[in-house]
Parts: structure tokens; C-alpha cells; sequence
């Protein structure tokens, strides 16, 4: 039985490693390889001075530091979307998924992560070095210690990077959590609302659909409902969404 559940910011903005067998001696975690321009490994410490004075001052988010992972931005350029999916199995042989995503093309403008940064990834939060450096300290702590425990009980633990955008929207990786389509369906939804009428706009902030798959729908839902309780905010940041055309260049994967 397969449990998935997806994380993001409120109107969103994730990667998925495999690692083939091996444990790493510093990590709990099964870790996959994938292509793309970033190298991701398990934290350890002097890894990063930034992170790791973070997690020292910050015992809650340090129980995660057994799961947690750097990301290093080796592509010359901003990546601007990002999931990474987490997989956990019990000792019933129940596997649990969580895919965190996050990305650039929305309300949020400020990109995942610059070119030769590097990214704290835990199961809670993802934080780049860089803003660490500025004394960040980071979410409330009850998440980290919720997720911490969830990891600990796991017979099995697997961090994988499903998703990974750049700013010219070339896309990196599997893409198993459909992330690319939900960027898509979203600019899709942002233009359908826009041009709805008063009657229309009101039958969509109406409509949850019941299909987890139905991007389309989930987007109209959230985007009608956001432009009915934020108004002419929200027309705005619509109009305003960037149009990237998201693409894979077979040649350097």
C-alpha cells in the first residue's frame, strides 16, 4: 500500500534520488543518482560552515541531520523548480511518499537556488546556504521533530530528485511527481481565470475536484478561489505570472 503526500508553498512553488543498494556510512538514507547539472550528498559535517552552524544552534531541525542532504548548484545558471521525493517503508512493508516541491514561476520570484549555492535538504525544508549565511533560523520546529520521528520508526529510507528546472526551463529528471504538468496546468488555470466571467469564476472556486490527478482542475480550484478572496492583488500577480516554456535537451541528459 503506497500513501503519497505533496508538500509545497500555498499556490507552489521538488527532485527524487535512488541510490542502488548502498548506504552511506554518514546517511540513514538510500539515495538514487539521476541526471542532471547538481551533485546532491549527504550532510556531514564541514560540509558547509552555514549549514552546519544552522543545525548546530537549532536542535529540533538537527534530529534531521541523519536525513538530511546538500544540494550544490553546479549548472551555471538559477534553477528555478525543484521537487524531491521522499519515500519511507515500514516494517509491515507499507511505503509512505512525500514530494517536496517548490519553484520560481509563481508568486515566488526569487530563484530555488542560485548558480554555485548550495541547498540544505531535509524532509521539512529546503534552505540555501546562502540565506543560512544571513542568520535564517529557520521554521517552527514542530514539523522537523513530527518528520524526525517518522524517519527514525522507518525500516526503509530513500531520498530521490524527481524534478529539477532551470531558469531557461530546461527540465532535469524523472519527473515522476508530475511537476512539470502542474507548472503547466497552472499558467493554463491562471488564463483560464483571468477570463472567466463573474458566474464562471464562482462555478470554479466551487469545484474541488476529487481527482488527485486532475491538475487542471486543482489549479482552477485554487487560482478562482485566490482571485475571489484577494481581488484585483490577484488579477495582478496573475497577469504577471512569467511565461517559460519548460523543455528537456535529450542531449545533455
Amino acid at each position: 500500500m503506497k500513501r503519497i503526500r505533496r508538500l509545497s508553498t500555498f499556490i507552489a512553488p521538488l527532485v527524487f534520488l535512488l541510490v542502488t543498494g548502498t548506504l552511506m556510512a554518514e546517511s540513514r538514507l538510500k539515495i538514487a543518482t539521476t541526471a542532471g547539472p547538481v551533485t546532491l550528498m549527504p550532510y556531514a559535517p564541514s560540509l558547509n560552515v552555514n549549514i552546519d552552524r544552522f543545525l548546530e544552534s537549532n536542535k529540533d531541525f538537527g534530529r534531521l541531520s541523519p536525513y538530511a542532504m546538500v544540494l550544490t548548484n553546479n549548472s551555471g545558471r538559477a534553477i528555478h523548480g525543484l521537487t524531491v521525493r521522499w519515500t519511507l517503508v515500514d516494517f509491515a512493508g507499507k511505503e509512505s511518499v512525500m514530494d517536496y516541491a517548490t519553484d520560481s514561476f509563481f508568486l515566488t520570484r526569487t530563484a530555488v537556488l542560485e548558480s554555485g549555492d548550495s541547498l540544505l535538504v531535509t524532509p521539512t525544508i529546503m534552505l540555501p546556504a546562502s540565506l543560512l549565511a544571513r542568520g535564517f533560523t529557520g521554521p517552527g520546529a514542530e514539523t522537523a521533530n513530527r518528520e524526525a520521528d517518522s524517519f527514525d520508526k522507518a525500516a526503509e529510507r530513500q531520498v530521490s530528485l524527481d524534478t529539477i528546472i532551470l531558469d531557461d526551463g530546461m527540465v532535469f529528471g524523472p519527473d515522476v511527481s508530475n511537476t512539470v504538468k502542474s507548472i503547466e496546468a497552472r499558467r493554463h488555470a491562471a488564463e483560464m481565470v483571468l477570463g472567466a466571467t463573474p458566474d464562471a469564476l464562482s462555478r470554479m472556486a466551487a469545484t474541488r475536484p476529487t481527482d488527485p490527478q486532475d491538475q487542471l482542475g486543482t489549479w482552477l480550484f485554487r487560482l478562482s478561489d485566490h482571485v475571489q478572496r484577494s481581488g484585483s492583488l490577484a488579477v495582478e500577480q496573475l497577469k504577471a505570472l512569467p511565461k517559460v516554456r519548460l523543455y528537456r535537451d535529450k542531449s545533455v541528459e
